[in-house]
């Protein structure tokens, strides 16, 4: 699999090299053993770039030793390849001994061996090499020292470089001419990939470290249960390759990372600024202009996305966006673990997420990264290109998306993203809601559809007309609710029931498959039988008292000066989304629906966990005890009333205020509760849908 462009000939350094005599190899040990501040990892390196100086390997004048080594990366292969031996049958304990940890752990080396630094070895997923492999290194100091000091030298390179000398092209791509090399590149064609590799694919700023510390520590769980082994978490480190030549992508497995084009450019925009390695930008539009050709760093975005397309059909390839990991970083690391096999407990799958979170590695980056930490670190959100882009701009890139990638695989999974999330989406709309409410008059806020009437802000007579043609599918989860009963809180609670009815393999199986849940007040639908619908019912009281906050804080509804002007209002139906009884009506002509299931608000108050599986039974969920705890857990209403300003900003307060059964009594006067309770009477008395809101027991005065 090609990864770059055309090919580009390389000269080659015709040196003659020797490796070390074991005896030089001793003496070399024996001056490590004097280095106690100093990895064995780090010796090693140190030994191998000392080597490339001519420090140790002194061209034609050494000695020929086991034939004639034609390049220098040949023979600083072989001095590597006798090191390690060295370390491996010395008389350190730290090291096994045994004939199968010995061959796995020269194998990595070697592999390690002929690549260099700055271009270091893919992580590995079988068994023995987490056995091995794993428990040797979490023995050594980590090799983010050495990378350091690769960086270090990078950087100063770069500091002495014009700009047009920090980039070289290699096959028609450029790559930065401090931490990448033709020769390298040209070594790497000849690399062998393994059936138990795995490689983490991705275009630059798509979100690779981030999923690089996943994997690191899926693979550092998965090492942990393999008997024999010790490690510690995070002990095995993912690595990443600047260009590789892949060819048959059967062998192995690759997860592929792809992220919006536009959030990828604006990062790709800071990133260039923050790092002296790469060429800066004096504007915006400058490296907009960059981007859209073939004038960046590891070339064209579009063309890359072109070309892993060729291959997203593969069983052995998973594909998963940027967003939809930050929408869903649990169940998105449940289908990464679940394509490698790699089987997590709830506890260990708390553990992954609670490090790979964005505050966690931004927290930590100095320690991991070191000089290019505050470059990698910066948001890590969804976005973001809305505070670059102009409206030409955005035209300009949808337009490349469209003509590139729209109509491939990859292109309908960034597209189905809409190049944002939905809490990116409420909280959006949001934001112009509390931006536009103060200029808006109170008759300007709501507008009247077919005899109800909607928010002008957040609905539109062409949207609701645009539903009578919604075509729900067989597998769609449809969410009834009207304002104010708890909506927010069932879309939640359905959501993670959703995530953890899989079984390991049905995930595997589901790992690229949608599942749409859709939240709807008010839906004119065909045939109620060939989806199902779940619809949420509260007593009018709670309802009623609920929605009259809501409509006092959010500037686009219209306020009321008073609880007796609102409660005329709600009982007439003269408020946004129509007549809470009738609402109850309609739906009250398919309770019998085979395809449809009625729950009340105030069942999953007393009991959410019964109200769960009573849920999870409909779909067709299989979950565990485990599962509905943790769920539970998870939706409470204090857990959600938490993080509200994350999933909705300014918004939480407003839908999450108490959660409670029976505030309606701290309101209502005597003549109101009768007035209600005849409501009620006339609208639904003795309907299956009153039995089920249980009126006489929360709404008793």
């Amino acid at each position: 699999m090609q990864l770059a462009g055309p090919s580009h000939p390389v000269e080659e350094t015709e040196i003659i090299t020797r490796s070390l005599s074991l005896g030089e190899l001793r003496d070399l040990w024996r001056e490590f053993t004097h280095q106690m501040n100093e990895s064995i990892l780090t010796w090693l390196l140190r030994i191998w770039d000392a080597a490339a100086n001519d420090t140790i390997l002194d061209g034609k004048d050494l000695q020929v030793h086991q034939g004639k080594r034609n390049t220098m990366e040949q023979g600083i292969r072989c001095l590597r390849e006798l090191a390690v031996l060295e370390i491996i049958f010395s008389e350190d304990e730290r090291f096994p001994k045994s004939p199968d940890c010995v061959q796995c752990t020269l194998q990595m080396w070697l592999k390690f061996a002929w690549l260099g630094p700055g271009n270091t070895s893919i992580a590995k997923s079988s068994h023995c090499d987490r056995a091995c492999v794993v428990r040797e290194r979490s023995r050594m100091e980590k090799s983010r020292n050495i990378s350091e000091d690769f960086i270090q030298k990078a950087m100063a390179a770069a500091n002495s470089m014009r700009r047009d000398e920090l980039l070289f092209s290699y096959k028609g791509t450029l790559y930065p001419t401090t931490i990448c090399s033709p020769e390298t590149f040209k070594a790497l064609e000849s690399f062998e990939v393994r059936s138990d590799d795995v490689i983490l694919a991705g275009y630059p700023k798509s979100g690779t470290n981030w999923l690089s510390q996943i994997l690191t520590d899926l693979i550092a769980i998965s090492q942990k249960k393999t008997p024999g082994s010790e490690s510690s978490l995070n002990a095995e480190e993912q690595k990443e390759i600047a260009y590789l030549e892949v060819g048959d992508a059967k062998k192995y497995e690759i997860l592929l990372l792809i992220r919006n084009p536009k959030d990828v450019a604006t990062s790709f925009y800071h990133f260039s600024n923050g790092i002296v390695f790469l060429p800066s930008y004096e504007t915006w539009n400058d490296f907009f202009t960059d981007f859209m050709t073939k004038k960046m760093a590891w070339g064209c975005y579009f063309e890359y996305i072109s070309e892993w397309n060729k291959y997203a059909d593969k069983e052995n390839i998973m594909t998963i966006t940027y967003e939809e990991v930050k929408e869903n970083p649990a169940l998105s690391v449940k289908n990464i673990a679940t394509f490698f096999g790699i089987p997590l407990t709830e506890e260990e799958l708390q553990l992954v997420l609670e490090r790979s979170s964005f505050q966690s590695m931004k927290k930590n980056s100095d320690k991991t990264h070191g000089p290019i930490a505050n470059a990698l670190f910066r948001k890590g959100g969804v976005s973001d290109w809305k505070n670059l882009f102009s409206e030409d701009q955005s035209e300009k890139m949808d337009k490349a998306f469209e003509e590139h990638i729209a109509g491939t695989k990859l292109g309908k999974k960034l597209k189905n993203i809409d190049m944002t999330r939905n809490s990116e989406r409420i909280i959006e709309i949001v934001d112009k809601c509390f931006s536009e409410g103060d200029k808006m008059a109170p008759e300007d806020m709501l507008f009247s559809y077919r005899g109800i009437l909607y928010p002008a802000a957040i609905s539109s007579p062409q949207t609701l007309e645009a539903l009578k043609s919604f075509e729900a599918r067989s597998d769609d989860v449809i969410l009834v609710g009207y304002p104010k009963s708890g909506t927010n809180w069932l879309e939640q609670m359905v959501k993670e029931l959703a995530d953890a009815k899989y079984t390991e393999e049905e995930m595997k199986e589901r790992i690229n498959a949608e599942k749409k849940l859709e939240t709807f007040q008010r839906l004119e639908f065909g045939d109620p039988g060939i989806y199902e619908i779940l619809v949420l019912v509260r007593n009018p009281k709670d309802t009623a008292v609920s929605y009259y906050h809501f409509c006092n804080k959010l500037p686009v509804m219209p306020s009321f000066a008073s609880w007796d002007e609102y409660f005329a209002d709600f009982m007439n139906g003269k408020l946004a989304w129509g007549s809470y009884f009738d609402h109850l009506v309609e739906w009250n002509k398919y309770i019998n629906n085979e395809r449809i299931m009625t729950i009340s608000y105030e069942e999953l108050k007393e009991d959410p966990i019964l109200g769960m599986k009573k849920i999870a039974s409909f779909f067709g969920f299989s979950l565990c005890e485990e599962d509905f705890s943790r769920i539970a857990k998870k939706t409470s209403f204090k857990a959600m009333k938490e993080k509200s300003s994350e999933t909705h900003g300014k918004f939480g307060d407003i839908l999450f205020r108490k959660g409670v059964v029976g505030n309606w009594r701290d309101v209502f006067s005597k003549a109101q509760n009768e007035e209600m309770y005849q409501k009620f009477q006339d609208s639904l008395g003795g309907t299956k849908m009153a039995a089920k809101i249980k009126y006489d027991v929360y709404c008793k005065a």
